[in-house]
């Protein structure tokens, strides 16, 4: 009971932090209503992650994740930066990327991001906290979505980057968000696999070498 108000409070406590973020950086961003519509999936979905993600009893706060939580910080601003460049750019001088069609195209890509990482957070269960670290018990994940990728929590988060400022039809700083992402998520990954390889040896070498880490048959 203790964990699920736990996890309720710091919900409610983000997404205030978000809402007053944009209130202060980018209040006009509130009179487009697809901008409205980004914004409350973006609420909806970072809420029900939350949720769904268990609770880690382990208290020291290590580099990879630290830096996950300072991504989550900046957040709201580069959701301000996504904005401010279709404000002052896209839509003055590049009014051909400024289509609606484009902004629905950000918005379908957005779910079907949100949709995987959703899902592969569901599947790991209690082994899905974030925290990179062998749990008492653990499985080792190889069906499902599990089957055609190895990482797909970071697939669907890149995604839903991707959508989302594809939504706010922004290019120029979407693309640096997506890179410094992959930065971030490219280290995770090789720490998780190094973990998952000294667990669980051949059988993890095995699934490495009949999957990619991301993209189906690509990467």
């Amino acid at each position: 009971m203790k964990s699920i108000i736990r996890k309720v409070v710091g919900v409610l406590f983000y997404l205030a932090y978000y809402s007053i973020c944009l209130f202060i950086l980018a209040p006009s961003i509130f009179n487009d209503l697809i901008f409205v519509v980004i914004i409350a999936l973006d609420m909806v979905v970072f809420s029900a992650d939350a949720l769904i993600r268990p609770v880690t009893d382990r208290e020291e706060v290590d580099r990879p994740i630290a830096i996950m939580a300072l991504l989550f910080i900046l957040h709201p601003l580069i959701v301000t930066l996504f904005f401010y460049e279709n404000v002052l750019l896209i839509a003055e001088y590049l009014v051909l990327l400024n289509s609606t069609l484009v902004a629905y195209m950000g918005i379908a890509l957005y779910i079907v991001g949100t949709i995987i990482m959703l899902t592969s957070r569901v599947q790991l269960g209690r082994f899905g906290s974030g925290t990179l670290a062998i749990q008492e018990r653990h499985e080792l994940q190889t069906d499902r979505i599990y089957r055609y990728i190895r990482h797909p929590l970071y697939s669907g988060g890149l995604l839903g980057k991707l959508g989302m400022g594809i939504a706010f039809r922004s290019y120029i700083i979407t693309f640096l968000v997506l890179v410094a992402y992959f930065v971030v998520f490219r280290n995770r990954m090789e720490i998780e696999e190094q973990i998952l390889t000294s667990e669980f040896g051949e059988a993890y070498q095995s699934y490495v070498e009949q999957t990619k880490r991301l993209i189906p048959f690509l990467y």
